[in-house]
């Protein structure tokens, strides 16, 4: 808390003062902003007993993880991955504080969305679209978003516990938009790589990054990995595997052959069908040219009676001498979108 010597009092309930004092010292010494001469700057804060903490006059009370509780709040996510919460806070005061006579802060945080303490990202990308960014202070802090209890930009007298207390609309911001601030400030600008491309065009593929991250964990990437396979993976039955000029093609007695007694076959089929509808898959056959050599995987979208060559832009017919492996009918054949092979 902040006394009226403008000095931050510090203290524990657990830890003596000694001991408090040697932790806040460590973390002053890893502060990023310094003075010129630091050996001669003087210390803002002093560790005290709890005993020394008026409370009931305080400028600023942070209660520090004391207050803690999960909150279920409805957010939309943007194309750049940044979370905005779609409904204001609720405006509430921590049980033991009166909210005529204290000032604390608020930190919200997302388990799965940290957002990092830099002093570029200000109110300006941890606020919501839309919301006012005079209601109150708003920051990045503790890998959350962190706002004060009041309202400063106008409360009548009088006003209710809702009218005083600050209710804003938060935002998370995603790796990108960090990247973006972060540049903006040094007069940078961000450019993806063609690897970032190509995760970019998988992410859109899957639906969102969460989805790609939770890929390489899931039964689906020893399939997958099938593709990027240079030799025939065990257990897959005789034409049922084909390495192409340009790329690996599987059947779905392939992938039904894979083994993972884990992973059902009917949740396997659904898994397929589903990366299918998302382009993740694309099911096709294995033709031939009648006029040249080559030997392709054709998507169902490019396939009618007719087709043309890849190679030499001759036209061919759809009839049995074209597709492989040789069978009275052809047989479906999956073949992974070029940008999530080249992902991995």
């Amino acid at each position: 808390m902040f006394s009226p010597r403008k000095r931050v009092l510090v203290t524990s309930a657990s830890l003596t003062v000694d001991e408090t004092r040697q932790q806040i010292e460590e973390r002053w010494q890893k502060r990023s902003f310094r003075s010129i001469q630091p050996e001669e700057e003087e210390r803002p804060f002093e560790a005290v007993h709890p005993d020394a903490i008026d409370i009931d006059h305080p400028l600023m009370v942070v209660l520090r993880d004391s207050w803690d509780r999960p909150r279920s709040l409805p957010v939309t996510r943007e194309p750049d991955g940044t979370l905005q919460a779609s409904l204001s806070l609720a405006a509430e005061a921590p049980n033991g504080l009166d909210p005529d006579r204290h000032r604390w802060q608020v930190t919200l945080t997302a388990p799965s969305h940290p957002v990092p303490p830099l002093p570029v990202l200000g109110s300006h990308a941890v606020i919501a679209a839309g919301q006012n960014p005079w209601e109150t202070f708003v920051r990045a802090a503790d890998g959350g978003v962190t706002y004060w209890s009041h309202r400063f930009d106008f409360v009548h007298s009088g006003a209710s516990l809702a009218g005083s207390l600050a209710s804003p609309r938060l935002a998370w911001p995603g790796i990108k938009s960090t990247l973006k601030v972060a540049a903006s400030a040094q007069g940078a600008d961000v450019r993806p790589s063609p690897a970032g491309k190509r995760a970019a065009i998988t992410e859109r593929l899957l639906g969102s990054r969460t989805a790609l991250e939770d890929l390489a964990a899931s039964p689906g990437w020893a399939l997958l990995r099938m593709f990027m396979s240079p030799a025939v993976p065990g257990g897959c039955p005789v034409g049922s595997w084909w390495k192409l000029k340009s790329a690996t093609v599987l059947s779905w007695e392939a992938i039904a052959g894979l083994d993972d007694r884990g992973w059902e076959p009917t949740a396997r089929r659904e898994q397929v069908d589903q990366w299918t509808s998302q382009g993740v898959l694309r099911r096709g056959l294995i033709l031939g040219c009648g006029h040249c050599p080559i030997l392709e995987f054709y998507p169902l979208s490019e396939i009618s009676q007719s087709y043309l060559c890849r190679r030499c832009g001759e036209t061919n017919q759809l009839t049995s001498d074209r597709w492989r492996p040789a069978a009275p009918e052809p047989r479906w054949f999956y073949d992974l979108h070029p940008a999530v092979w080249n992902s991995w």
